[in-house]
């Protein structure tokens, strides 16, 4: 979100990935690939969901993330249709920026760095589960331990890093 989009550059970026959805439909029904196009029908799904949380700075990092041409790929799942996490949305933008600038200086190797947050709505959880080559794995745990015990309205259910794996669960 360093970035502001105008409407038309949001707009354009939007249809642009529209289009790159379609053609990507359209090439694995003619290939007779049907578990690809449920995918792709999955991922907008997921954006729904997303978008229904009432969460707009959390959904619009998650959403615009990826178009920043990044170093670290984002990808998201939400385990609700619906939910009003609006009283979350500051805490939720904040840590998921947070750990996601953590991990960037630490990105080593060859693997893609993929950063997966999933948010369950229900049980009042989101993990954070990193794959990619880490560096310094050790600090990037600290560094992210401390964030989470400075803010008291976030508990740490479970944290691990690894040499390609970075993992913590948070209550909110």
């Amino acid at each position: 979100m360093a970035d502001k989009w105008t409407p038309v550059e949001l707009l354009r970026h939007a249809r642009h990935d529209w289009l790159n959805q379609v053609q990507l439909i359209k090439a694995n029904l003619s290939m007779n690939r049907p578990e690809r196009v449920k995918e792709i029908i999955e991922a907008s799904r997921e954006e729904a969901r997303l978008s229904n949380l009432k969460m707009p700075k959390f959904a619009e990092f998650l959403l615009l993330f990826n178009w920043n041409n990044n170093a670290l790929r984002i990808k998201y799942s939400v385990e609700s249709e619906q939910a009003d996490l609006s009283e979350k949305d500051d805490i939720l933008f904040h840590a998921a920026s947070y750990i996601a600038e953590a991990i960037v200086p630490h990105l080593s190797g060859f693997d893609e760095p993929v950063l997966t947050i999933s948010l369950d709505p229900e049980a009042m959880q989101t993990e954070f589960i990193f794959h990619g080559g880490l560096s310094g794995h050790d600090a990037l745990s600290d560094k992210v331990k401390s964030y989470f015990l400075a803010h008291k309205s976030l508990k740490v259910i479970e944290t691990y890093t690894k040499e390609k794996e970075f993992y913590t669960c948070i209550s909110f």
